[in-house]
C-alpha cells in the first residue's frame, strides 16, 4: 500500500510556490483554457499578475496536458490531490 499523504505533499512541494495557487484553482474544472483559468484565478486567488503570464509555467508541468480545442487538463490523480 502506497502513502497516500505523502505522495499528495511531495506533488504539492514539487510545485513552485508562485503556482501553486492557480494550480489548485485550475484542478477544479475538468479542463481549462486561457478565458477560463483567467476568470477562475481572478475571481477566486488574490494574484501578482495576470493569468496569461503563469500559464506558459502552469502547462509545462509534468501533470498537465494539452486536450482538445487548446484546452488543458491535470492527470486524474493530480486532480484527486488539488
Amino acid at each position: 500500500m502506497t502513502d497516500r499523504g505523502g505522495i499528495e505533499s511531495r506533488l504539492t512541494e514539487a510545485v513552485p510556490a508562485g503556482l501553486r495557487h492557480a494550480v489548485c484553482v485550475c484542478a477544479v474544472p475538468h479542463s481549462f483554457d486561457l478565458e477560463l483559468g483567467g476568470a477562475m484565478i481572478s475571481r477566486f486567488v488574490r494574484s501578482n499578475g495576470s493569468f496569461a503570464s503563469v500559464l506558459p509555467d502552469l502547462i509545462r508541468l509534468p501533470f498537465v496536458y494539452p486536450s482538445e480545442n487548446d484546452r488543458w487538463q491535470y492527470t486524474v490523480d493530480a486532480r484527486k490531490v488539488f
